[in-house]
């Protein structure tokens, strides 16, 4: 049996641990279990010889997780992660440089599946936030959400307003003030992008050896994230193989068809190892 949870639910993680108990393998497209307090689900897993895989949980189908999985199994050393992690904030970010409205811009982003179910999850930055801290512990750094340096899109007031409707009156209020700093954006030939940054080569700073970053940011037109389109995502490895030239993983990085083939790819990789006994 395979416990699939593609819900956004809190207190999931006591799920997969009795799931795991019992010998039931767990595919997660919910990034809240993973990005908790308490990072002990991966090693429960290991103990009881269980399948735990979330490839979905950072950019949708996109191969991110596997691929850092493989650059440290094989002993490379990772010197920084930087990229857009959230096909919804690629699309909104999109939109708004085209000089759509941002509040037009959220509410086509929810009606096409690209949000978590109340955009301010996307918008306060806690998504990326959250996709950030899963590939931080898949380094292996000891780090939780408190660690993590976040700048919401938007003022942190517009978050506070838990019902739908009453969060787009106030998101289209907002509109004109968001609307002109895009021009000056524009005007100054710069693209207005969401990006989170892992730094593991941070020589000099105080405190921890790392540093992860999340927020808006205006990219020259020439950095990768400036050409991104739609729902795309990408993401950036530095590394010491890939010093010079970053390792890219680009691709739709939100929408329901495609994390619904991540999710059941992640299915046939459990068959298929069942297969092999």
């Amino acid at each position: 049996p395979v416990l699939v949870d593609c819900t956004a639910a809190d207190g999931m993680d006591r799920v997969y641990s009795e799931a795991f108990a019992r010998g039931i393998h767990v595919v997660a497209a919910n990034k809240r279990p993973l990005s908790g307090p308490h990072d002990r689900l991966r090693d429960e897993a290991r103990a009881r010889h269980v399948a735990y895989h979330y490839e979905t949980t950072v950019g949708a189908s996109l191969p991110i997780i596997a691929t850092l999985a493989d650059l440290v199994r094989t002993g490379d050393r990772i010197r920084r992660v930087e990229g857009s992690f959230s096909g919804s904030l690629g699309f909104i970010t999109g939109e708004v440089m085209r000089g759509v409205p941002l509040s037009q811009a959220v509410r086509s982003a929810r009606e096409r599946g690209f949000t978590e179910p109340h955009p301010r999850d996307d918008l306060s930055g806690l998504d990326v936030a959250r996709k950030a801290l899963i590939l931080a512990r898949e380094l292996g750094l000891r780090t939780d959400m408190d660690q993590i340096q976040v700048h919401p899109l938007v003022h942190a007031d517009l978050l506070a307003e838990p019902d739908l409707e009453f969060f787009f009156d106030d998101l289209a209020d907002y509109d004109a003030t968001f609307a002109a700093s895009i021009t000056d954006l524009r005007a100054s030939g710069r693209v207005l992008r969401y990006l989170a940054r892992i730094d593991l080569d941070n020589p000099g700073a105080a405190g921890p050896e790392f540093r992860i970053r999340v927020g808006p940011i205006d990219v020259a037109a020439d950095h990768p994230a400036a050409t991104l389109r739609g729902a795309e995502a990408f993401v950036a490895f530095t590394t010491e193989r890939y010093a010079e030239y970053p390792l890219v993983v680009r691709g739709a990085g939100a929408g329901g068809a495609v994390t619904a083939a991540g999710v059941l790819a992640d299915i046939l990789k459990i068959g298929q190892t069942l297969r092999g006994r």
